[in-house]
């Protein structure tokens, strides 16, 4: 493995675009989103990145925009180099005044029509080719240890142009009855390094359950935001339109295939037929990664999660 002191900080995007108004869409996915995922979003007045949330900053308990617990927390990895963050750049510049801690490294650029828009438009504004790290702005409970954990993770597999960490269910089962949320559940070939997955992981399959994470590794040259918008709607396999546009794309016996057991390695190769670059899964070891911040309720759930880990650590203090 190569210590985070040989590794060569990596510009980072950070993701924090979204909508204030309510579409058509949005009240036609909420109900399946409530009922299949356990979530109940619906956009409504402030941008979700900046929606206040309890919780500590620096050593400063308080109400802050949920952006501003990463952005926190990408200051003090340092695999980190330099910051691009978009969104509605105006709202999130007036957040970042809220700050208890130096902002001077990060650059904000005005938010796109589309989440791939804004993709493709903050890996430009880094002027690197290659790989950037790509973090989601609504995930607080990421660690600088988990992005350490990840870059360096990530240094042994640069051949491939996307690396996306899921974390599995064992992990994070210690916080479902705090935010309950299905998982994905693949056969383990494929799954980076070979260890991560452990014979207790698996069920009667042979699967191991799994969740997509807030990180990716990302090398997007020749990519382009259609391309990202449409593996982006992908994830929410268990919309009944997502699930036909997979039959169409995949093939319409891959749902049948899935309960039967698909491994990760079949997975990635689809992927590099219908977008043209190369990726690998990996696993990490920490839930917080994993666990995204959409409702109200998902604030209060974090703000219980916050607590539950300050407890955990004084009680583990000698």
């Amino acid at each position: 493995m190569i210590e985070s002191e040989s590794i060569k900080p990596i510009s980072t995007i950070v993701l924090a675009g979204g909508r204030k108004n309510i579409r058509w869409n949005d009240i036609k996915t909420f109900f399946t989103d409530m009922n299949r995922y356990h979530e109940h979003y619906l956009p409504s007045k402030r941008y979700k990145t900046l929606r206040l949330m309890p919780g500590t900053i620096n050593g400063e308990f308080g109400q802050f925009p949920i952006i501003l617990y990463l952005l926190y927390t990408l200051t003090k990895a340092p695999s980190v180099g330099k910051i691009i963050v978009i969104g509605p750049k105006a709202e999130l510049e007036a957040g970042l005044e809220q700050a208890n801690f130096p902002t001077s490294r990060f650059k904000v650029i005005q938010q796109g029509d589309s989440f791939g828009e804004n993709m493709m438009l903050a890996y430009n504004e880094t002027g690197d080719k290659g790989h950037v790290l790509a973090v989601m702005g609504d995930s607080p409970l990421t660690t600088s240890r988990s992005i350490e954990h990840f870059v360096k993770l990530s240094s042994n597999y640069l051949e491939y142009d996307n690396i996306l960490p899921v974390v599995k269910a064992a992990v994070l089962d210690k916080y479902a009855r705090f935010m309950p949320r299905p998982y994905l559940k693949l056969l383990p070939d494929g799954l980076e390094p070979a260890s991560y997955c452990q014979p207790d992981d698996m069920d009667k399959r042979g699967r191991i359950g799994v969740r997509l994470t807030s990180l990716a590794m990302c090398n997007l040259e020749g990519m382009t935001a259609d391309k990202i918008n449409h593996l982006r709607s992908l994830r929410k396999v268990l919309r009944p339109a997502v699930q036909k546009m997979i039959r169409q794309d995949l093939g319409s016996s891959v749902l049948i295939q899935y309960r039967r057991g698909i491994p990760f390695s079949w997975v990635c190769k689809k992927f590099e037929q219908l977008y043209g670059k190369s990726i690998i899964t990996v696993g990490l070891p920490d839930a917080g990664t994993a666990i995204d911040v959409d409702s109200s309720t998902d604030i209060r759930a974090v703000s219980r999660i916050f607590s539950y880990r300050r407890k955990k650590q004084l009680a583990e203090s000698p």
